[in-house]
């Protein structure tokens, strides 16, 4: 039954139809036998949707439902965790926002791509909080991230880069794009 759910959900969503996407993905999380980590995925979906819709504060709540909900795969929770963040300094919560990318960064078995987007945008709440090294710090966490997708790679030397360009570290700039260039 969930399996048809989804798929009905991705078909609703193709058309446009949030309102229905949200109520299968809504009939998911209600089911009374439905696995954890399709109630855990059903929740991430809708409040991704909820996201699309402008309804941050549903989609928060989705997002919160997940990280609170036992034994919850942890891709699931981890992706929780980055699209909460998102939301929460976008509303103005940059301290929340950062203790959702850390707890991420922290999160046993977290997947390497999630990591990855938690430290880069840490990395980048840190910078526009005015912790500039504390961004640099991040962005360097992700350049040698084992594993991390290539285009936060490159996201992370570009922005780090710029920033010992801005601040006259003239090396440390060109190493950066050097490196960028061998990408």
């Amino acid at each position: 039954k969930t399996g048809l759910l989804f798929s009905r959900a991705s078909l609703h969503s193709l058309l446009g139809d949030r309102e229905k996407e949200i109520a299968d993905y809504t009939a998911v999380i209600n089911l009374p036998d439905a696995p954890v980590d399709q109630v855990a995925k059903a929740l991430v979906n809708r409040g991704i949707t909820h996201d699309q819709v402008g309804e941050t504060q549903l989609a928060i709540a989705d997002y919160t439902a997940v990280i609170n909900l036992p034994d919850a795969p942890v891709d699931q929770v981890s992706m929780a965790l980055v699209n909460r963040a998102v939301r929460h300094d976008e509303a103005g919560g940059t301290q929340r926002a950062i203790a959702d990318c850390t707890a991420v960064i922290e999160l046993p078995g977290a997947p390497v791509e999630q990591a990855a987007i938690a430290l880069l945008y840490r990395g980048i709440t840190h910078r526009q909080s005015g912790e500039t090294q504390l961004g640099i710090d991040d962005y360097t966490a992700v350049i040698s991230l084992p594993g991390a997708p290539i285009d936060l790679v490159a996201m992370s030397l570009y922005t780090r880069g710029v920033i010992h360009f801005k601040e006259s570290r003239k090396d440390q700039s060109k190493s950066d794009f050097e490196t960028l260039v061998r990408l």
